[in-house]
């Protein structure tokens, strides 16, 4: 599943060091990690960080502070990395600052940073989200901190003016999905272009995901499923 958030391409997880004498050029680096090291308390930091992007929305006055200071703390976070993770640290965090040079360009505007052909590889890649799922197991068995990216949501979803949510099961569902983003966006779609977030959807997102986003909640996974495939299929704006 393709699966990318904002939120989690800034959560970092790390682990402990026991930290030892330095050499000359660079800090001796623990084999691994231990929790309540160092490397465990910035590696929490740098997670608090990391949410904090996915809580500042696509507001790009919110999104540019935030992302920040989760990278100054990926940076530090690194620092201390121990020599079991470090190479996959090295790339997830250069894959940080990728991600936060193509926001800078576009004004740390989300939704235009999506809509870009970079953007779309960027989010979308595979590799750099294996290395963070990496990362985040090695973070809960090493320093306890746990990956609440897997936890499950609430989906009990309302409007914002205390409707409940119920999509049918299914291609109806999404296609319901997609009959309220045109309600409320104005935007014309295409049978092409229905056809195609269908393809994109099925087998990405559940209707109880959907039922989320239409009620106003936050599903990260669900979030970006949806946005890659308006921004895949030429609905958004930018494409």
């Amino acid at each position: 599943m393709r699966r990318a958030l904002v939120t989690s391409l800034f959560v970092l997880p790390v682990l402990a060091l026991a930290a030892g004498c330095g050499g000359d050029d660079e800090p001796s680096r623990a084999a691994t990690a231990e929790a309540g090291s160092e490397f465990c308390d910035r590696a929490a930091e740098a997670e608090t960080l990391g949410d904090a992007v996915n809580e500042a929305g696509t507001d790009p006055s919110a999104v540019e502070p935030a992302v920040r200071a989760a990278l100054d703390a990926a940076d530090a976070t690194l620092e201390v990395a121990p020599d079991d993770v470090l190479e996959r640290m090295t790339r997830t965090v250069a894959y940080q600052h990728e991600v936060a040079d193509l926001l800078e360009q576009n004004d740390w505007d989300l939704v235009a940073t999506y809509a870009t052909d970079e953007g779309a590889a960027l989010f979308g890649d595979d590799d750099a989200q294996a290395d963070r799922d990496e990362i985040r197991a090695y973070l809960e068995e090493k320093c306890g901190i746990e990956d609440d990216s897997q936890q499950p949501v609430d989906t009990t979803a309302t409007t914002s003016d205390g409707v409940d949510v119920d999509l049918p099961e299914g291609e109806e569902g999404i296609d319901r999905f997609i009959d309220l983003f045109v309600m409320g966006s104005g935007t014309d779609v295409t049978d092409e272009q229905r056809t195609c977030v269908h393809d994109e959807l099925r087998d990405q997102v559940t209707i109880d995901q959907l039922e989320l986003l239409v009620g106003g909640g936050v599903d990260e996974e669900a979030q970006i499923a949806v946005g890659l495939a308006f921004i895949s299929c030429g609905i958004m704006q930018g494409t």
